[in-house]
């Protein structure tokens, strides 16, 4: 499974895969394929790739918005993205990189010609290489990844997916999962990369170190008002609290009560 951040290079690929929460049709592609922290993205270097409506050709890029917001296809500068390949990457696959810059060529003859005008725009990393970093440390962690980039859904789903996701992980004591769906508002809000994400781990394994969770029911869980959501267990609830932010719902806070 690739992470933020990663690319998978993938050659003469054809057939319909499930991908950032959409299916996407690929016919005899040759690119890669990647997240960033603002979309999943595929590079077209030849062949077509689909996905709800929009088609990347090559010297396209077929770009994948999180929480259904849909498709679009655009240019890439396929001359920087080949500069960016390593000799390792290169040598790996040769036919690839022969095609992106073979597509580089005939972009710099469009360039000389006023047909197409540069741009600083990166969508691996929208605004700058630190601010993606810090992005990342936010919302790249597999667990939120996979509840933005699911298949198309409200608010209201991506809420719910966040609780139980949450709860399941609190059931069987996954730290990683709960703490990277924590609030990272008292972490460091917009960076967690310097010592925010260790502090944000430590509060998430004395969580699941305050009683034995096992018994909690997440698919049962219930929308109590607005952002707050009851979970189930086998001797009374966990309510827990999100605070919702244009990406998605984190946790906010977990009170357990036991029944009478």
């Amino acid at each position: 499974m690739l992470e933020t951040g990663d690319q998978a290079v993938i050659e003469n690929a054809s057939g319909a895969v499930p991908f950032a929460g959409y299916e996407v049709t690929l016919d005899n592609v040759s690119g890669a394929m990647g997240f960033s922290s603002a979309a999943g993205y595929v590079v077209v270097a030849s062949g077509s790739a689909a996905a709800a409506g929009e088609t990347a050709r090559a010297g396209e890029i077929l770009i994948l918005m999180p929480r259904g917001e849909g498709t679009s296809a655009q240019l890439y500068d396929a001359g920087r993205y080949a500069g960016s390949w390593d000799a390792a990457a290169a040598e790996a696959h040769p036919s690839v990189y022969r095609q992106l810059n073979a597509v580089a060529g005939r972009q710099k003859w469009k360039l000389f010609l006023g047909r197409l005008a540069p741009t600083s725009f990166n969508i691996a990393a929208p605004g700058s290489a630190d601010a993606e970093m810090a992005r990342r440390s936010i919302v790249g962690e597999d667990a939120v990844r996979q509840i933005r980039f699911s298949a198309q859904q409200d608010s209201s789903g991506s809420a719910r997916a966040v609780v139980e996701a949450f709860a399941g992980a609190l059931s069987s004591g996954d730290i990683g999962t709960v703490a990277a769906l924590m609030d990272p508002a008292p972490f460091g809000a917009q960076d967690l990369r310097h010592g925010g994400n260790g502090a944000r781990y430590l509060l998430a394994e004395r969580i699941i170190g305050q009683r034995d969770w096992s018994d909690l029911l997440p698919a049962q869980a219930e929308l109590v008002d607005d952002t707050l959501w009851t979970v189930p267990t086998g001797n009374g609830s966990a309510y827990i609290n999100l605070r919702r932010t244009t990406d998605i719902s984190f946790v906010q806070s977990i009170d357990f009560q036991a029944g009478e």
